[in-house]
């Protein structure tokens, strides 16, 4: 019965934490949306000036990722924390594969809503 318990119980997770990543996506893409209706479009040097920031941005967190990437993947612990505490599991380890699953997925969102700016 344990087992069955366990396998629920990360059955559970895995199913609140997708839920939460939808919602994450959907945050992300009002994100892109008001950073388009934010821009400028019908000046070529502002869309420019946008895009290129975007571009700084991104590549910016790109290299943050390869040059300190613990410290850019401990930067998004507290978030991480916070979705799992929104969803009934406040007591996930820092070093537990769900924890480090679910970050990677934010971070990965982030990198979405970079492209889709």
């Amino acid at each position: 019965m344990v087992f069955c318990k366990s396998v629920k119980s990360k059955f559970a997770y895995r199913i609140s934490a997708l839920v939460n990543l939808n919602l994450e996506l959907e945050k992300s893409t009002r994100h892109a949306e008001h950073y388009y209706f934010g821009t400028n479009r019908f000046s070529k040097v502002e869309k420019f000036k946008s895009l290129a920031k975007n571009e700084e941005q991104e590549e910016k967190f790109l290299q943050d990722l390869k040059t300190n990437c613990q410290q850019t993947l401990n930067q998004f612990n507290p978030k991480v924390r916070e979705v799992l505490e929104e969803h009934g599991f406040p007591k996930v380890a820092f070093d537990s594969v769900e924890f480090k699953h679910l970050r990677d997925e934010l971070i990965e969102l982030r990198l979405t809503r970079h492209e889709m700016k």
